[in-house]
């Protein structure tokens, strides 16, 4: 990918359930995220097959992986389409990688019955997203704080959803400019932890506000952390989550932290004078110019630190945290 057009941040994860586990059954969710190289468009979509179907992985793998690219490559079509028209062909898309592997396997459709959440981040600010059956998507707005954009309303029963399978299925769609700066979305096993009545839980919160500052492996190791958190609080169900954010929010946020959390998360002492915070914000504003990545004497000119020695003794704290890696000469975010 081209370093101008890294702007945004990516990573999704998936485990089994211990439902699952205990009978023997593989994961059903599926989470894929990526980046269009050409336009820098990022994205994600999340999967959670139907329990109840004998090929329900199977149709969640099939119907992430077909719709990625194409809601990559298609998002500026997409975002200027009527709405009806864009909820028709992103449907379209996950029934047709249906139909492709009901036909590998020689089953129904149905047998492939799964949820669908789609999100996707543009350079420019626009932003776009699409939601069908139960799981959970939810924004971070630098101005605005955080917010659920879409959650399925369970009418009949908590088991009862909707599937991209069912015809003219019930479904979300949603789109804007300037105001996301990240996106969260989960399925519905953690979906129930991370909310209650209409609002996010604070550590889903924490979450959308890492996916602008943490990289991808602190990000996993985070997402790790908070499966094993839920579990022990008694979720039983398959967990996936996926998470885009903007590089270009990090500094804001980086200041704002409290520093007690700021302490804890990038081992910043609390005590640090207010122009050390402010500096360590500028290295992340310095890095997202730069698509991520940048040269250690370049950042050494961008911080003023004379040395390539005192620029990593000015970042040590960032970097022993994993929030930015140093490798062959570069740093990256």
């Amino acid at each position: 990918m081209a370093r101008e057009q890294a702007v945004f941040k990516h990573c999704c994860y998936c485990r089994t359930g211990t439902a699952h586990t205990e009978l023997g059954k593989i994961c059903e969710d599926h989470a894929v995220t990526g980046c269009d190289p050409a336009t820098g468009v990022t994205g994600a979509v999340l999967c959670d097959g139907a329990g109840s179907c004998a090929y329900a992985r199977d149709g969640a793998v099939s119907v992430a992986e077909a719709v990625l690219p194409t809601l990559l490559g298609m998002f500026d079509r997409f975002y200027e389409m009527p709405e009806q028209h864009a909820a028709e062909n992103l449907l379209e898309e996950a029934r047709a990688a249906i139909r492709r592997k009901a036909g590998d396997l020689g089953c129904d459709v149905q047998e492939l019955a799964c949820t669908m959440l789609c999100a996707a981040l543009a350079p420019d600010g626009r932003y776009l997203f699409f939601h069908v059956g139960d799981g959970l998507i939810a924004a971070w707005d630098p101005r605005g704080g955080c917010r659920i954009l879409s959650q399925y309303q369970h009418m009949i029963a908590l088991n009862y959803t909707t599937f991209v399978t069912i015809p003219d299925t019930p479904y979300h769609f949603g789109r804007g400019t300037g105001d996301i700066g990240a996106f969260l979305l989960t399925s519905d096993g953690p979906e129930q932890m991370l909310s209650q009545n209409g609002e996010l839980a604070d550590r889903a919160e924490l979450l959308l506000q890492a996916g602008c500052l943490f990289t991808r492996e602190r990000m996993m190791r985070e997402l790790n952390n908070i499966t094993d958190q839920l579990q022990n609080e008694g979720m039983y169900d398959d967990a996936s989550f996926a998470i885009l954010g903007n590089k270009h929010c990090a500094g804001d946020l980086f200041r704002k932290l409290e520093p007690d959390l700021r302490s804890l998360l990038f081992f910043v002492p609390e005590q640090s004078p207010h122009r050390v915070i402010d500096q360590l914000g500028s290295v992340f504003e310095i890095l997202a110019d730069h698509g991520g990545c940048l040269s250690e004497k370049a950042m050494t000119r961008a911080l003023r630190t004379h040395s390539d020695s005192r620029t990593r003794l000015k970042l040590e704290n960032l970097l022993a945290a994993g929030i930015i890696a140093r490798e062959d000469g570069y740093y990256y975010f």
